[in-house]
């Protein structure tokens, strides 16, 4: 190999090696993963609960009463977590589930007594979570980057349904 060859090549390895640094995917990747953890940790310790199950929850809290494909819609989790996750919380006693009476292929899913309270509790954890993070910025940071954050998660949805009809 020539020298400008093995100079050339030694240029593109370092700019590799911090590649993953600068991606902006890693970055947000290895925020969600760390944050997911502190979710996981605080449920597991004060409530219980998985982060998987405290989702589940919070989608029936923020949506209503729902079927399981609706919580996996709005969640994001996969259909086979949220199964999982709503069996679990109706031994708990967290949820209830309702037959459809003109589908009896449908449930629907809400949260019962013990649920709402389980609610109430995890929420003001939450918060608690919340005004920490929130604390590392000036509220006008904290205003930029809800924006910042929807322009991304926008972008991301449009980037998967384009991903997706390449598969087609």
């Amino acid at each position: 190999m020539t020298n400008k060859k093995v100079e050339l090549k030694s240029l593109v390895m370092a700019d590799l090696e911090n590649v993953p640094d600068d991606l902006l995917t890693f970055k947000v990747s290895v925020l969600s993963q760390l944050l997911g953890r502190v979710v996981e940790a605080s449920v597991s310790r004060t409530m219980g609960l998985s982060a998987r199950q405290w989702r589940f929850l919070m989608t029936v809290h923020r949506v209503g009463t729902s079927t399981s494909g609706e919580i996996a819609q709005f969640s994001h989790l996969d259909y086979s977590q949220v199964s999982r996750a709503g069996a679990e919380l109706l031994e708990s006693g967290l949820v209830t589930y309702v037959i459809d009476k003109t589908d009896k292929r449908k449930s629907f899913v809400s949260l019962s007594a013990k649920g709402k309270r389980a609610i109430a509790t995890g929420i003001a954890n939450s918060m608690g979570r919340q005004d920490r993070l929130k604390g590392v910025m000036s509220p006008e940071e904290y205003k930029v980057f809800g924006r910042l954050l929807s322009s991304l998660t926008q972008e991301a949805r449009a980037m998967l349904a384009e991903e997706k009809s390449k598969k087609e």
